[in-house]
């Protein structure tokens, strides 16, 4: 997912391999801010390899700062760019996502909740001036939103709302979350 701010750049996860789809958009690596990872399954981290990879030797102007669940993923990272070759560029930076408030440029701030889906796993409240949207992350499992759902937007209104639905039938929950 691409989130754009004025002229910043944010991709929350990072499942499949975001340069292709970057590159066709006419953008480059280094026009990422950040990276805000909810979970480490694959599907949500794949494509975070090659995003670093190429921001390690390639894109050399490329200063992310990059959020995941859990910091044991960057010396697996260190590794594997070693067998290329590659050393883990200087301006790429890896923090640790925590319950709260993570992340603030000055043009987003970016809120964690946690969720029910893993041992360590997140949804993301953003918010830009009056505007705040959330990343829900997959939730837990078939109880999804009933537990996870209302804990990230039930308190605040926001203008949207990203919820994935990969671990159970969307269909079941069509009536508001209130009743």
């Amino acid at each position: 997912m691409l989130l754009e701010a004025g002229n910043n750049r944010y991709l929350i996860d990072a499942g499949s391999d975001p340069t292709e789809e970057l590159i066709r958009r006419g953008m480059t690596l280094d026009a990422i801010n950040a990276v805000f990872i909810t979970h480490m399954h694959g599907d949500h981290i794949d494509g975070l390899l090659p995003f670093v990879d190429l921001c390690s030797w390639y894109y050399k102007t490329a200063k992310p700062e990059i959020w995941v669940p859990d910091l044991e993923i960057v010396p697996a990272l260190k590794s594997f760019l070693k067998t290329g070759g590659i050393q883990l560029s200087s301006l790429i930076h890896f923090h640790q996502v925590t319950e709260g408030l993570i992340f603030d440029d000055g043009m987003i701030t970016v809120t964690a909740v946690r969720t029910g889906h893993t041992h360590c796993s997140f949804g993301f409240i953003i918010r830009s001036g009056q505007r705040s949207v959330v990343f829900t992350g997959d939730m837990k499992g078939d109880t999804g939103p009933v537990e996870d759902y209302p804990k990230l937007v039930k308190e605040d209104g926001h203008d949207l709302v990203v919820a994935e639905c990969a671990h159970f039938d969307a269909m079941l929950y069509q009536t508001p979350l209130e009743q």
